[in-house]
């Protein structure tokens, strides 16, 4: 049995969806989510991006869903989570831990379009969102490809808005020809 590999299934279909979506428009190469088991039994995993992984073993999914556990730390992943809150917390651990590895640091992935600062995952309405962290606005669905994959303008604090006046003047246009 192996320490450390590929995630199994159960966590793997969210760690893909979620790195596919941290790539966004300019994907960094040889990137890959590894997890690993804790030292002292608890039933979940860890979960983290390597660099320059090479080939990964996959874990075994040898975890009881229906075991609730304590707590591991701020990558941890307990097995008795499922659904949105999985894509959330798995959006949350490897968006930090791309943003500390060499090729990531400083980015914002997935981008807000508005600001820029990176997108939060929540769950909001049943659903894992992508969100802007400024203005509360949801962006992207987590895992459903929607993240642009073409880079856009850049985005600074001071990009001003349109003014309302501007917004209802386009408005009118629009619908009255």
């Amino acid at each position: 049995m192996h320490d450390s590999g590929r995630p199994p299934d159960w966590l793997d279909t969210a760690a893909v969806a979620v790195l596919r979506d941290l790539q966004g428009a300019d994907p960094i190469t040889a990137l890959a989510v590894v997890a690993w088991r804790p030292a002292f039994g608890l039933n979940g995993l860890h979960l983290g991006i390597t660099e320059e992984p090479g080939p990964l073993p996959q874990l075994e999914d040898d975890l009881d869903p229906d075991d609730p556990t304590a707590s591991g730390g701020g990558n941890w992943v307990p097995r008795t989570l499922a659904g949105p809150a999985l894509l959330v917390l798995v959006a949350d651990i490897l968006r930090e831990s791309l943003a500390e590895t060499e090729v990531g640091w400083a980015q914002s992935r997935p981008p807000c379009p508005h600001h820029p600062h990176p997108a939060r995952p929540v769950v909001r309405d049943g659903e894992a969102w992508w969100i802007c962290g400024r203005d509360d606005e949801p962006l992207y669905r987590i895992g459903q490809d929607e993240v642009p994959t073409r880079p856009g303008p850049p985005r600074s604090w001071t990009t001003p808005k349109r003014s309302r006046r501007a917004e209802k003047r386009s408005h009118g246009r629009r619908r009255h020809g």
